[in-house]
């Protein structure tokens, strides 16, 4: 494998810096929360954009459709992390399954 080398200005490398520490620290209160779930727990629309990568019109277009259920509660609509989660392995993809 051939090595590369990569020249960039101190600045740049700061805020590239930055942002992998700020991503890094949501990704570990995304596992936190994640693996913390239970039956009976509940997640806000930013916290389940935030784990299955999606817009916010694309989480509207998923209650629209019935692909995930909600509830509205005033403006605030939040959602059953074990359904998110079921959501999540009823599409897993077994890459040991022929599944390239």
């Amino acid at each position: 494998m051939q090595k590369t080398v990569v020249i960039m200005e101190e600045e740049a490398l700061k805020q590239l810096t930055k942002k992998v520490e700020i991503l890094s620290q949501d990704l570990k209160i995304l596992i936190s929360k994640f693996n913390n779930f239970s039956d009976d727990s509940w997640l806000d629309g930013e916290e389940v954009k935030k784990i299955l990568g999606i817009s916010t019109r694309t989480l509207q277009n998923y209650r629209t459709n019935g692909v995930i259920g909600y509830s509205k509660f005033g403006k605030k609509v939040y959602y059953k992390a074990i359904e998110i989660n079921s959501l999540l392995e009823d599409n897993y993809q077994n890459p040991t399954a022929g599944n390239h």
